[in-house]
């Protein structure tokens, strides 16, 4: 899940200059070419120097992919770096050796520091991206779904066996491909990968409006979503599968419950980070969990901001008309935004249109049924095996209470097995980390952990492979 509610220095960057103040005589310009990577608010930032007149900038967390300099200009005593878009700009305060140097990158009013060192590669490392020969077969299949009037598209890997469970793969919040890929990682396929080689099928699809599958992704909702899944059951039931689960991952772990009450088809159930409690709630632990993680707001700053978010939330309805909110939405942004000092509010926004426009975008369909979602009732009406998982490392879908919530719904529901299972050192994304920053996302070389996927395995053979 990949929702973002607190659009924070490293979500909502935009390039402008980037300003290198450096000592050096004539001879040594040429000693800063290279590809140069630091920490930049969370973020993973390259500036890839060619030449005296070149340069390209990326931050992969911020969604800024090889932004070529506008001109570089070159003075007695600095270097500036042109880019389009906002001033920024990154100014070398010493020069620590040939293959480190450390500054401040400012933006409006605010200064970060940062230490640049040089790399080999802006490429990430990624370890689990799997290579033939494989042990198993895939084969391309479409469903159609008739309510939507689009066909998706999706790859099946099969195990030679002959008899084997079929898992369908359900991706989280934010347009996704078959693989979900997210910062050069392919955690679908790798899961696809690691399952067919230990005798379950899976199935992987393009959402709707992404890769080869038809449809409008940003116009439709979650249950949107449940609809396509559903679709993705019958189709397998229809190829002869005798037992079908779905594991969803953030809001995957949303639909795959919605999906698994509407159908006799569905065997089983994994929610990988899956919400347990109320959307509402959730997220405005996701808010402050995530301004925490950042220190740059005081705790009075963060708590003002929870309540301010918590009455966006409660505004926010389903029912009310789309037109009928923009004025009491923009009167809420307006009177927090101009209550901050010029200092703090910059951090939200470099202005109140802005601030404002951006929290329009909750008044999609999507957000308005998902922000008025509460899981506890669907779980409670689950029957089949359950599995739950949550990483203690989670900042965007916190352990405890969703976790906890999942097991008081489970024990409410008819299901007599199921798990909940909180997890060490592991984040959203499923990859083993010593910290909770999503940083952690593009640097980790792990796309999603193996001791986790060897747990998913046994938990299917165990309980549903054997009833």
């Amino acid at each position: 899940m990949t929702v973002y509610l607190v659009m924070s220095f490293r979500t909502q960057l935009t390039i402008a200059l980037l300003l290198f103040i450096y000592s050096f005589s004539s001879g040594q310009k040429s000693d800063l070419v290279g590809i140069w990577k630091g920490d930049l608010a969370g973020s993973t930032m390259f500036l890839d120097i060619k030449n005296d007149s070149v340069s390209i900038l990326s931050i992969p967390m911020g969604g800024l992919d090889s932004l070529k300099s506008k001109s570089v200009s070159i003075t007695e005593d600095s270097i500036r770096h042109h880019f389009s878009y906002m001033r920024i700009q990154f100014k070398v305060i010493t020069d620590l050796g040939r293959d480190t140097m450390s500054g401040v990158f400012m933006q409006n009013s605010q200064s970060f520091p940062i230490s640049l060192t040089l790399t080999e590669s802006i490429k990430p490392e990624r370890t689990q991206i799997p290579q033939p020969p494989f042990n198993y077969d895939e084969q391309e299949i479409s469903f159609y779904n008739p309510v939507a009037d689009i066909t998706l598209s999706g790859t099946l890997t099969k195990p030679k066996s002959k008899d084997y469970p079929v898992v369908i793969l359900i991706s989280g919040s934010g347009l996704q491909n078959r693989n979900c890929e997210i910062f050069d990682h392919k955690p679908f396929l790798v899961i696809a990968d690691y399952f067919s080689s230990r005798g379950i099928a899976v199935l992987r699809y393009d959402e709707r409006g992404a890769g080869k599958s038809e449809g409008a992704y940003h116009s439709a909702t979650s249950e949107d979503f449940k609809d396509d899944v559903l679709c993705a059951v019958a189709k397998l039931d229809s190829m002869g599968y005798q037992t079908i689960g779905l594991a969803g991952h953030s809001e995957g772990g949303l639909i795959a419950p919605l999906a698994a009450t509407e159908s006799e088809q569905v065997d089983f159930v994994i929610s990988l980070a899956g919400p347990g409690e109320a959307l509402d709630s959730m997220m405005l632990i996701q808010n402050r969990d995530i301004l925490k993680d950042q220190e740059l707001f005081s705790d009075e700053e963060i708590a003002e901001f929870i309540t301010f978010t918590k009455k966006v939330y409660e505004l926010i309805d389903i029912e009310t008309p789309k037109e009928d909110l923009y004025a009491p939405l923009g009167k809420l942004c307006g009177d927090f935004y101009t209550s901050r000092d010029s200092s703090v509010a910059i951090l939200y926004g470099p202005s109140q249109l802005a601030f404002y426009q951006r929290y329009g975008q909750m008044l999609s369909p999507w957000f308005r049924w998902f922000i008025n979602y509460d899981p506890q009732p669907t779980i409670e009406k689950l029957s089949c095996p359950v599995l739950a998982l949550n990483g203690n490392l989670d900042i965007q879908v916190a352990a405890d209470p969703n976790l906890e919530g999942y097991r008081t719904a489970l024990g409410k529901s008819a299901s007599t097995s199921y798990e909940v299972i909180e997890l060490d050192s592991i984040n959203h994304l499923f990859q083993k980390v010593a910290t909770r920053a999503t940083s952690e996302y593009y640097n980790c070389p792990e796309s999603f952990n193996e001791e986790v996927m060897q747990l998913m395995v046994d938990w299917i053979y165990k309980n549903v492979m054997r009833q």
